[in-house]
């Protein structure tokens, strides 16, 4: 049977500390380099670069709402 789980991608970082999980380890598994796995965690800190692009995404479309 296969399983579905559903995951806060912020949360990512912290399951994997608690897991005991190496980014090295879950990068060779993911099959990308550890660097990759790296800047995605700096991507999903709080200010980090997903905060900042939902931020602005949703600062554009009001912008092209309100000129509609």
């Amino acid at each position: 049977m296969d399983a579905v789980l559903r995951l806060d991608v912020q949360r990512l970082p912290a399951l994997i500390r608690r897991a005991g999980i190496t980014r090295k380890e879950l990068a060779r598994r993911a099959g990308v380099r550890p660097e990759a796995v790296s800047r995605l965690f700096a991507a999903l800190e709080p200010g980090g670069a997903l905060e900042a692009v939902v931020r602005a995404a949703g600062e554009l479309a009001a912008e092209a709402e309100a000129r509609s």
